[in-house]
């Protein structure tokens, strides 16, 4: 957009429209970080063009229809299914009292170590709309205050949301370095030793995570499996990934049947047994462990044979990690046992 106004080309805003519904489609909270920038590209006086609001939203829209063909080409009210199971299980989604307090306590933490660029932001870029040059710097610390709503909407305090803040912090800071007015080392001494400190963190959980991949034999599953689907009972989807899987059910992270089944999730899973997924990949043990319920372990026990299994342990425990997972195949008809009660 900011390029659609310095070239006074109307077609930008159009791709811009585009480009923002994509990123929307992405991620949901895109749409909440983009609201304060686009409205302030859009609006203020000197830059407010209806022309370039229509391009903008007729973009958007072209977009969003494009990316949502497949479901208008299907029909049978495809596109409104899709709608109506987002909706429900973002409504299911939302986090706890305590992790929504976490959300704000992460919030504040971050802004108190961003807070000194953004102060230098402000010294070196005083904030006028009704100044042209102005308006072109207020553009960042806009994007940065946009993006803290958009951390605490879902209420799970993941640190991978709050990327969304140091993106247009990042940025700020580069641009102070070039201009020569970057904030006091000792003010900037927090933001150091905490970038320092989750690299650190980082690293060593990649680390961990190369080391617990490579004690799953993922070639062989893929091997076993092929191009059939693979329903999914609980088990941390990086398998999905690893082995070039096809997810049986429309839910593929092992949690989201449970967020939005809730109490009810094995009977989802039940319904989706019953039409005998040829194969099906459940945690490691998992009815000894209770992790899965009695009714499906039996339809497992009655009409499935285990052949993979792996028990990646914890580093520093004896217990099996979220990498460990059992492989279950479809038995023929003639030798599936007959349901037992429970």
């Amino acid at each position: 957009m900011l390029k659609g106004i310095e070239t006074n080309k109307t077609g930008l805003f159009f791709l811009a429209g585009c480009l923002s519904a994509l990123a929307v489609n992405v991620n949901y909270l895109a749409g909440v970080c983009l609201l304060g920038p686009m409205a302030l590209l859009l609006f203020p006086p000197g830059w407010f063009r209806l022309s370039r609001c229509v391009m903008a939203g007729l973009g958007g829209v072209v977009s969003l229809v494009a990316l949502f063909s497949p479901y208008l080409i299907v029909g049978h009210g495809a596109l409104q299914s899709y709608f109506s199971m987002q909706r429900s299980f973002l409504h299911n989604y939302s986090g706890a009292l305590s992790e929504r307090l976490q959300c704000v306590f992460w919030m504040t933490f971050y802004l108190g170590l961003i807070l000194p660029i953004l102060l230098g932001w402000i010294r070196r870029f005083p904030f006028n709309l009704a100044d042209e040059a102005s308006r072109r710097t207020m553009i960042l610390p806009v994007w940065f205050t946009s993006s803290f709503p958009a951390t605490l909407l879902s209420g799970h305090p993941y640190q991978h949301y709050f990327i969304l803040c140091f993106a247009p912090a990042t940025l700020m800071l580069a641009i102070l370095f070039r201009e020569g007015a970057v904030p006091s080392r000792l003010a900037l001494m927090p933001l150091w030793l905490s970038s320092v400190f989750f690299m650190g963190t980082e690293v060593k959980r990649n680390v961990t995570i190369a080391l617990y991949t490579s004690r799953v034999d993922y070639t062989e599953i893929a091997r076993q499996v092929g191009q059939a689907k693979v329903l999914d009972i609980r088990t941390f989807h990086a398998v999905f990934y690893l082995s070039d899987l096809k997810p049986f059910d429309v839910y593929l992270f092992s949690d989201h049947i449970d967020i939005f089944f809730r109490q009810n999730a094995w009977k989802r899973y039940m319904q989706d047994l019953a039409q005998n997924p040829l194969y099906v990949v459940a945690p490691y043990k998992g009815c000894e462990r209770h992790e899965v319920e009695a009714p499906v372990c039996q339809w497992l026990h009655d009409h499935y044979t285990q052949t993979y299994a792996v028990n990646v342990r914890h580093i520093h425990k004896s217990r099996p990690n979220k990498f460990s997972l059992s492989l279950y195949k479809l038995r023929e008809p003639s030798e599936q046992q007959p349901s037992s009660g429970l």
